[in-house]
């Protein structure tokens, strides 16, 4: 799920987290939300620290993105590293630190689907 802590449509983070758990999906964390750049940066530091804590309780991978809508932009997710920090997020807790990481989570979501 994309762009689930911000500022602009608040949500149950609490029931989203506990239903990605459920149905073993992503949550990502919006790199560009909090880019200081932008004239009017919509990210929330309390809601996004509030995602990560509760998808590290539940057992929810989170994916780090850039959200880059300009070339120049692609990987810029240090605007988060200190939220990260803040939240207690390892590498372990984020499923694209890695290449392994992905093809695992989606070879298993592929295997449980056909057999379902």
């Amino acid at each position: 799920i994309t762009h689930p802590a911000t500022k602009y449509y608040p949500i149950n983070m609490k029931a989203v987290v506990k239903a990605a758990s459920r149905n073993d999906v992503i949550l990502e964390i919006n790199a560009s939300s909090f880019n200081p750049k932008k004239s009017n940066p919509r990210g929330s530091k309390e809601l996004t620290i509030q995602l990560c804590k509760l998808a590290k309780k539940y057992g929810v991978q989170l994916s780090v993105n850039s959200d880059a809508h300009f070339h120049t932009q692609v990987g810029e997710v240090n605007h988060l590293f200190d939220i990260l920090k803040e939240a207690n997020i390892k590498d372990s807790d984020l499923i694209n630190t890695s290449i392994g990481k992905v093809e695992t989570f989606l070879g298993d979501n592929l295997i449980r689907k056909i057999s379902v």
